[in-house]
């Protein structure tokens, strides 16, 4: 969705304002509703992505628990003509601590549409 924001032009997507620089979405489809937090900064750009409808399912065979989960991006740039987030990560927030399992820097191309894999 921070990549293609066009996804969230859909009709099972509804939108409440919470303040000034939040947005809250809840998607349904066939019964199941989802929502996400998504903040702005004062420039209008999308800074992050937060769900708390997420489960995390540990390596070591435990059982799937629910919990929070964020996108936070920044450095924005000009990327194939879009204004794009330069850097972002995929967080887990824990009661216990954060766990940052991805990190994207410099952020160079994208490609849409695609036919294919390269």
């Amino acid at each position: 969705m921070l990549f293609c924001p066009a996804a969230l032009i859909d009709n099972r997507i509804k939108w409440e304002t919470v303040d000034s620089k939040t947005v809250k979405a809840i998607f349904e489809n066939e019964g199941c509703k989802i929502s996400a937090l998504l903040y702005f900064n004062d420039k209008g750009e999308l800074i992050n992505f937060v769900s708390h409808d997420r489960f995390f399912t540990p390596l070591d065979g435990s059982p799937s628990r629910k919990a929070q989960w964020s996108t936070p991006v920044k450095n924005y740039k000009e990327i194939n003509g879009l204004m794009l987030p330069g850097y972002g990560e995929a967080v887990w927030n824990f009661p216990e601590g954060d766990y940052c399992y991805a990190k994207f820097t410099d952020i160079k191309e994208v490609k849409y549409n695609c036919q294919s894999f390269e």
